[in-house]
């Protein structure tokens, strides 16, 4: 069996990086119908970025590992300080209203408690 990983970029007001993906894991399993293909469009940061960032990602954060790892990022991101209103309604987003409130009640409240407990320890001198 073989394995084929295609990552093609979109061609400009034609086929986005999916659909071009799509036309060649049709043409490979014609010639060789037994392979595993795996499809990840790229994009350079211009048309279809945001999109193809979408299309990847969010399979991945709507796993379980993705709700822990955005509830890690979550917890990082309030124990630096930054303004956490963004990922709060990406979470709602993502996850729905209960379980998207629950990571960010976690992720904040685990947060918090680290921030205070490195001012109280490790940076008492700084602070």
């Amino acid at each position: 069996m073989k394995k084929i990983l295609v990552s093609p970029q979109q061609f400009k007001e034609s086929l986005t990086g999916l659909e071009i993906a799509n036309s060649m894991e049709n043409g490979i399993l014609k010639v060789w119908p037994n392979s595993r293909i795996k499809k990840i469009p790229v994009a350079d940061g211009g048309d279809g970025t945001l999109e193809t960032l979408v299309n990847n990602f969010i399979p991945f954060l709507s796993s379980p590992f993705g709700i822990l790892v955005f509830a890690l990022v979550y917890v990082f991101w309030v124990s630096c300080l930054l303004p956490g209103s963004w990922l709060s309604m990406l979470s709602g987003f993502l996850y729905g209203t209960w379980l998207g409130s629950s990571v960010v009640f976690v992720g904040a409240f685990i947060g918090a408690h680290l921030t205070f407990y490195l001012g109280r320890t490790f940076l008492k001198e700084w602070a």
